[in-house]
């Protein structure tokens, strides 16, 4: 199996720490949700939320959609989910075989039923152990230079079922730096005193 390369592993930079799930593959009768024409209905489905356009992001799973096809004798058909509520839903309604998603989004399937158990954690380099990060951002020429400048600040998250985009960061710079939060898809707030 060819290894991803790093910009493949870095553009997943929100999901570093990804788990891959496996729902357990038995969807007879389920409708699959395909919209096009001449899929296998015994494909089994691969999602992942979008961290980067629809195409590179297939492609950055490639290697393992195919070492996936080669082991299963399956079709691999992948699915670039909206969000991570999608892929949860689909997990849970059997629509999804096998996910890609950080630890937030699994334990949030497991409390609304999907059958799916974790079968790998991906990592950058072969033998490395699983680890977690999550990146905070600010404007070129800011004067956020650390996590304390970030005190009474706006602060824009990704999803609020994102792990790495929003649980572990919210859950420990809420608290002691006084955010105000909004979530990347909403409307940006207007600036306090407008």
């Amino acid at each position: 199996m060819k290894r991803p390369t790093h910009c493949a592993t870095a553009a997943l930079a929100a999901a570093v720490a990804a788990l891959l799930f496996s729902s357990g593959c038995n969807h007879s009768g389920t409708d699959r949700g395909s919209g096009d024409e001449g899929d296998d209905p015994d494909a089994l489905v691969f999602a992942s939320v979008p961290s980067q356009e629809s195409t590179n992001l297939q492609q950055s799973y490639q290697p393992i959609l195919e070492m996936l096809a080669e082991e299963t004798g399956q079709e691999i058909r992948f699915m670039n989910a909206t969000d991570y509520d999608a892929i949860i839903r689909g997990l849970r309604d059997g629509e999804i075989d096998i996910a890609a998603v950080g630890p937030f989004s699994y334990v949030l399937a497991k409390w609304q039923g999907a059958q799916i158990t974790v079968v790998a954690a991906q990592v950058e380099e072969k033998g490395e152990q699983p680890g977690y990060r999550s990146y905070g951002f600010a404007l070129a020429g800011s004067p956020i230079k650390t996590l304390a400048d970030f005190r009474s600040k706006t602060v824009c998250f990704v999803d609020p079922n994102s792990a790495s985009g929003y649980l572990y960061p919210s859950a420990g710079l809420e608290p002691v730096f006084k955010l105000s939060t909004f979530m990347a898809d909403s409307q940006v707030p207007d600036p306090p005193g407008s």
